[in-house]
């Protein structure tokens, strides 16, 4: 299998991913990665203290989805689909508000793929579990995926797209909409 590492985007935007076929007993057209984005107003989120008045002071939780990173490759073994493996490395900036006072919480973000007619084909939604020491309000959080599309015949990465984000309830994503984050 060989790789292609890409450097880290500027703040959400969209990237395309190089793709570098990899070798077997046949030559294989180099299909195209999919185009990896994260979607601007699920890039934030806060928590805050339930039934509270929503101040600065009843967060328990607030975070953005920092950036990512990637490399993806083509993997194909004998009596299988040819896929397309894409490992995502994704950064989050996560602080403590004050109404926090365990120092420690949980939030969830998602791995969307859809196809060229923007369907969902797979999601996944992830827990991540955070700890803060003590005299630390913010951290930045990493986490490592992988995903394998599988390729049918005539199709190639540039037919799917993978998009990232916090996993938002409906007044998470309601507070982002008057912060006007997209």
């Amino acid at each position: 299998m060989y790789t292609y590492k890409l450097p880290s985007p500027s703040c959400f935007i969209a990237c395309l991913f190089v793709l570098v076929g990899c070798a077997s007993d046949k030559t294989l057209d180099v299909p195209e990665c999919p185009e990896v984005a994260l979607v601007g107003k699920l890039s934030e989120f806060t928590l805050f203290k339930p039934g509270s008045p929503r101040s600065t002071n009843d967060i328990i939780l607030s975070g953005r989805l920092d950036g990512f990173e990637g490399d993806c490759s083509s993997l194909v073994k004998k009596d299988q689909l040819p896929r397309i493996v894409v490992n995502l490395e994704l950064t989050f900036e996560i602080s403590k508000g004050p109404a926090n006072k365990q120092r420690a919480g949980e939030f969830k973000y998602f791995v969307a793929i859809t196809d060229s007619s923007a369907k969902i084909i797979a999601k996944e939604i992830f827990t991540k579990d955070i700890e803060f020491k003590k005299d630390i309000s913010k951290i930045k959080v990493t986490q490592r995926l992988e995903q394998r599309i599988p390729l049918v015949s005539g199709k190639s990465g540039k037919d799917f797209k993978i998009f990232t984000g916090f996993q938002l309830n409906s007044a998470q994503l309601n507070y982002n909409k008057v912060k006007k984050i997209y």
